[in-house]
């Protein structure tokens, strides 16, 4: 486990460095780094490790969301939706 930084930017780079020195054997990150870190070819090719059924029993977006350029650079670990939730009763409108 490796901890970094708050700030976005600084733990990208942190992360890249990681990478690029092959410290990581398994990497937990945010599902908007799977296209930049496969185009660098700092992420490994999941297509052939897992199959589709195995792939069907999560969410076909979540799933989506680790391919780049045909390939599968994530599994998806959990879903995170946002929700937006308006009370009418308290306003008139």
């Amino acid at each position: 486990m490796q901890k970094g930084p708050n700030n976005i930017e600084k733990r990208q780079q942190l992360n890249v460095k990681a990478l690029q020195r092959g410290e990581y054997d398994l990497a937990y990150l945010d599902i908007i780094w799977v296209s930049k870190l496969a185009a660098l070819g700092l992420l490994r090719d999941l297509s052939d490790r897992i199959s589709n059924e195995e792939l069907a029993k999560f969410l076909a977006s979540d799933v989506d969301g680790g391919r780049y350029q045909g390939g599968l650079y994530r599994i998806p670990f959990t879903s995170d939706v946002g929700m937006l939730y308006y009370r009418k009763d308290l306003h008139d409108y």
